[in-house]
């Protein structure tokens, strides 16, 4: 576990923007799963600790997010930032299936984007992969 650690931070230091976001949404898809397994297994109480982190990765999306670069686009996934974090205290008190179905589509469909993004091949004359209506903070 730990070699497996090491090589994911290694990987992320060295990760463009789109491919950091990617990271994000292949992280809360994951805990997604787990909300969904505990939710089958009835063991609804374990679904807070994955939840309160998905909640965290788009609560980072969301506060950097660059609205004056990003324009309409920027703002749009603000939206649908505030949408998935609101959605997520829902999930915490309801425990509804359908409602964690809706975010599960939600988040693949934006880590199927952002993959795209991530793994396209960049001309060698461009001045700097872009990192969409993201500030990149180290």
């Amino acid at each position: 576990m730990k070699n497996s650690s090491a090589y994911r931070s290694q990987s992320l230091q060295n990760a463009t923007g789109p491919q950091l976001v990617e990271a994000c949404f292949r992280e809360a898809r994951v805990q997604l799963a787990h909300v969904r397994r505990n939710l089958e297994a009835g063991t609804t109480a374990s679904t807070y600790e994955p939840l309160e982190r998905v909640r965290k990765i788009y609560t980072h999306l969301y506060s950097t997010l660059d609205l004056e670069a990003g324009g309409d686009l920027a703002q749009r996934l603000q939206a649908l930032y505030a949408f998935v974090i609101e959605t997520t205290l829902e999930i915490s008190s309801t425990y509804d299936e359908g409602t964690l179905a809706t975010l599960d589509k939600i988040n693949t469909d934006m880590l199927n984007a952002w993959s795209h993004v991530a793994h396209r091949e960049w001309p060698a004359t461009a001045a700097r992969i872009p990192t969409g209506p993201f500030q990149v903070r180290a």
